[in-house]
Parts: structure tokens; C-alpha cells; sequence
């Protein structure tokens, strides 16, 4: 009897190994979704933030000296690109950590590509 029982708990743990494996990817995926939702809410309070005079001068200086670029540069690659201040964030961001070109990362903001689309494009979690 206890030979049985033995035989029968290495076949569920058999089976539940089995189970993660397959469902180990699909967990990762809901992972990064839930993060990048989290980040896109974050930056969206960047843009928020941004959309009045006196807080663009904030996150002007606050990302100038976070991403250690001058505050014109962000202005001229604001006005160059047209993104809004938390795409800006995002794309230096992306150029720091993936290595992509900014000019590329602007371009797939501007198609509408998602902060996420983006990041799975360059390898990025």
C-alpha cells in the first residue's frame, strides 16, 4: 500500500510540473500586462501633470535631471517629435535600457504602438 501511495504522489507531482510548465509563459505574459498597465497609469499622470504651465516646467526639470539631458533638449524633441512628456519619459527610457534609437521609439509612439509593443519589439521586459 505504501509503495502505491508513492507511485501515485510522484505521478501529481508529475502532472503539476507538467501543468506549470505550460502555464509558466502565459503567467510571465499576465505578469508584464499587469506592469505595463501600471506604468502606462504612471506616465499617464506625467501627461497630466504636464498639461498645465506650471507643471510642465516641473516634469521638464524633474525628467532633465532624471534621464541627465538639459531641460532645451527635451523641449526641441518634444516639438521635434510630438510626443507628450510621458512618451518622451518612455522612449529615453527604452533607449537607456534596450539600446533601440530614439528616433525609431518616437516614430512607433507616433504609429500608436503601446509602451508594451514596443518593449516586446526590442527584448524588452
Amino acid at each position: 500500500m505504501p509503495a502505491r501511495r508513492g507511485k501515485v504522489m510522484l505521478k501529481r507531482i508529475a502532472v503539476l510540473m507538467i501543468l506549470v510548465a505550460f502555464c509558466a509563459p502565459t503567467l510571465w505574459a499576465a505578469k508584464q500586462e499587469k506592469t505595463a498597465r501600471k506604468l502606462d497609469k504612471e506616465l499617464q499622470k506625467v501627461n497630466f501633470t504636464a498639461a498645465v504651465i506650471e507643471g510642465r516646467r516641473v516634469v521638464n526639470r524633474v525628467m532633465a535631471k532624471q534621464l541627465g539631458v538639459s531641460r532645451k533638449q527635451l523641449v526641441i524633441e518634444r516639438r521635434r517629435t510630438g510626443l507628450i512628456y510621458g512618451e518622451l519619459f518612455a522612449a529615453h527610457e527604452l533607449v537607456r535600457v534596450a539600446g533601440l534609437e530614439f528616433d525609431e521609439v518616437a516614430e512607433q509612439f507616433k504609429l500608436g504602438l503601446s509602451l508594451l509593443d514596443i518593449s516586446r519589439q526590442g527584448d524588452v521586459d
